[in-house]
């Protein structure tokens, strides 16, 4: 991991053209599961620790985060891997993240794609009843992995449960904490762009896992539909953290992407 100024932390794994990878609601780079590995197999990635975080907890934290604080983090981690322009994929919270660098920061952005995502038009609709109060009983005591990833991923049972012990590690080790988790909320609560959208012309696609328990794939129906020829893929079997699930699926998409918009 590198640490810049700031405090926040990065990898950066192979060669090309730079990919920027974005993580969801309390997860760290590790929560990846070497999908970022896979990735840097055929493009340089650049997989940020968000603030407050593992390898950035450092990093000073806001109760009062918005996603542009977190899209000034990125710009300045480009800065410090030399990047001007990179593709960028945000998964859930990452997924505005994205969003919000094509918003706020269009010129750092060669193409986007927002995975599983959500704007805030409509916060009570954005996850099915109590899934958000099961999500955070399971990411505070940093004990509830299982109920996460039950959540999060669409693997049979024994699958899951194997998974989630992987991932309980990296949830031990990543210093999570309410503050961090309701910071996170409260940016993402915030994050009112239909407007924007419609004014945005970065390359974007939004991809849907079809078995999202997590947040209803309406979110990025909507999402898809408020930008400017804006392309969606679906991919079936795919819960949440797609990557654990369909990695395949989800490297050829956001790899079909970049080929079309890079320079």
């Amino acid at each position: 991991m590198k640490l810049i100024s700031e405090k926040i932390s990065y990898r950066d794994l192979g060669k090309g053209q730079p990919l920027v990878l974005l993580h969801g609601l309390g997860r760290a780079v590790g929560h990846w599961n070497g999908f970022d590995d896979m990735m840097a197999k055929h493009c340089r990635v650049i997989a940020i620790e968000n603030r407050g975080l593992g390898f950035s907890k450092s990093a000073d934290l806001k109760w009062n985060a918005s996603v542009r604080d977190y899209c000034v983090d990125i710009c300045a981690v480009l800065d410090d891997a030399g990047i001007d322009r990179a593709h960028i994929a945000g998964v859930s919270l990452g997924g505005m993240m994205a969003l919000g660098c094509g918003i706020y920061f269009p010129k750092r952005c060669q193409s986007l794609t927002v995975i599983n995502s959500s704007i805030a038009s409509s916060p009570l609709r954005l996850t099915p009843r109590g899934a958000f109060a099961v999500a955070l009983a399971g990411i505070l005591p940093r004990k509830k992995e299982s109920f996460l990833t039950a959540l999060l991923v669409s693997h049979d049972a024994e699958a899951r449960s194997i998974l989630a012990k992987n991932m309980q590690k990296i949830s031990d080790d990543s210093s999570l904490s309410p503050k961090l988790i309701i910071s996170q909320l409260i940016a993402a609560g915030k994050f009112y762009t239909a407007t924007d959208l419609q004014q945005m012309h970065v390359p974007t696609q939004v991809v849907v896992g079809e078995s999202d328990r997590f947040v209803p794939t309406f979110n990025s129906e909507t999402i898809h539909k408020k930008i400017w020829k804006s392309k969606i893929i679906r991919i079936a079997g795919g819960g949440h953290e797609v990557w654990h699930d369909k990695p395949a699926e989800l490297r050829d998409a956001i790899l079909g992407h970049m080929k079309e918009f890079s320079i």
